[in-house]
C-alpha cells in the first residue's frame, strides 16, 4: 500500500488551485458551506489543503467500506464522527454507495424514495 497517488493528487490540485484562484473560490464558495469555516476568502482554502493531512484509502479498505454499508444503521454523518478535522482523502478505487445522493448534494444527507 502506497500514499504516493494521495501526494501527488493532493499537489496536482494546489497547484490546479493556485492557476485558477479566484474562480475555484467562487465555485467552492457557492457548492460547499461548512459551518465556522470562511470559504470565501482563496488564502484560507489554499491554505487549508497546504495543510490538510493526507489520508490513503487503498482498495482494499474501500471493500471494507462497501460491505460496512450494508448493514450501518440509517443515520446521519455528523462532523464529529470525523476521524481528522482538515484532510485530503484520496480514494484509490470509488466507492459504489446503493444510496443516490441529490444533485448538488454535499453527501451528507441521502434522498429517500
Amino acid at each position: 500500500m502506497s500514499s504516493t497517488p494521495a501526494l501527488s493528487a493532493q499537489l496536482d490540485l494546489i497547484e490546479w488551485a493556485k492557476a485558477h484562484g479566484s474562480l475555484w473560490a467562487q465555485w467552492f464558495a457557492r457548492t460547499y458551506s461548512v459551518p465556522g469555516v470562511d470559504w470565501r476568502s482563496f488564502e484560507s482554502l489554499l491554505g487549508m489543503l497546504n495543510q490538510a493531512e493526507t489520508v490513503f484509502v487503498s482498495a482494499e479498505m474501500c471493500d471494507l467500506i462497501e460491505k460496512a454499508i450494508e448493514d450501518m444503521p440509517d443515520v446521519p454523518l455528523q462532523p464529529d464522527n470525523m476521524m481528522w478535522t482538515d484532510a485530503f482523502v484520496y480514494f484509490e478505487r470509488p466507492i459504489r454507495h446503493p444510496v443516490p445522493f441529490v444533485s448538488g448534494d454535499d453527501g451528507i444527507r441521502e434522498t429517500r424514495a
